[in-house]
């Protein structure tokens, strides 16, 4: 027969042997590669989008100048254009 101290002991070690376990089976969810997968592709995500927006508020924020910068290209278009013509 076992004496309480023992059987405490038991417990205790059953106990931290399922928190390891748990432990465990988390890391490997968090550390396999189709999670890392996923997790990277959030982030590039949400990084793109937020680039996104961004450029998007500096175009709102700077008319004038994406204005003037869309007709130099299409200057440079038409003048590219004109001399293949010739």
């Amino acid at each position: 027969m076992n004496s309480p101290a023992a059987d405490e002991l038991e417990r205790e070690i059953d106990i931290t042997r399922r928190a390891v376990d748990r432990t465990l089976t988390a890391l490997q969810f968090e550390l396999s590669p189709r999670r890392r997968a996923q997790v990277a592709w959030r982030r590039a995500k949400r990084r793109t989008e937020s680039s996104l927006r961004s450029g998007a508020d500096w175009a709102v924020a700077n008319r004038a100048s994406v204005s003037l910068g869309a007709v130099a290209v299409i200057a440079a278009c038409v003048a590219a254009a004109w001399r293949q013509e010739r």
